[in-house]
């Protein structure tokens, strides 16, 4: 089990490293995009505004 863990996390890291420097810099961008993306309301008081607004739109 350990053996395929180290195996998957080498092939990831290595995936990265191999990307050109373009499209780690497209992965950061999107990644902050999607971070401050998020409602402040959801940061401040974490899940439970959420599952409350999704219980209500279910009803």
């Amino acid at each position: 089990m350990s053996n395929d863990y180290i195996r998957t996390m080498t092939e990831k890291f290595v995936s990265y490293i191999d990307l050109p420097l373009e499209e780690k810099r497209k992965r950061r961008e999107t990644y902050k995009a999607k971070k401050q993306q998020n409602k402040p309301v959801n940061r401040w008081f974490g899940a439970i505004p959420l599952a409350i607004r999704i219980s209500f739109k279910k009803e």
